[in-house]
């Protein structure tokens, strides 16, 4: 079987305006740019930085490692993983890396409670409501 090597080149110029677009177009709303796998493959240390020159108010994340890496690059906008976490991730991610987590059970809003109780200070949490079974 052929393989085929594909090259993406991304131009900085467009990908801030396209953001910067959304920004104007979402206002008042927020706006969250997706970053997860290394923003798609094309370079989160590279992207993270001009999405938040462009106005981006979060970085969608999947896993700490990618936060990590915004932390790392000096990035302080909030960071919201996009999947309900594990139970071992969390602690690292609301102590170190200060991820908004979702919920989606009693549990996981009682053990991000007591992580914020624990770091003084409470956890952003954002609510992953299942509606099919609140409205068959």
């Amino acid at each position: 079987m052929a393989q085929h090597h594909v090259q993406v080149l991304v131009s900085r110029e467009k990908f801030l305006k396209n953001i910067q677009v959304m920004r104007r177009l979402v206002a008042p709303a927020k706006l969250c740019v997706v970053m997860k796998a290394n923003a798609y493959g094309h370079g989160l240390e590279a992207l993270a930085p001009v999405a938040v020159e462009a106005g981006a108010d979060m970085l969608g994340i999947c896993t700490n490692p990618e936060a990590e890496t915004i932390r790392r690059i000096g990035l302080k906008i909030p960071l919201l993983r996009l999947r309900m976490a594990l139970e071992a991730e969390m602690e690292e991610s609301v102590r170190e890396l200060d991820v908004e987590e979702q919920v989606g059970s009693r549990e996981a809003a009682a053990y991000l409670s007591a992580a914020g109780v624990r770091r003084g200070r409470p956890v952003h949490v954002h609510l992953d409501i299942d509606t099919e079974r609140i409205f068959p």
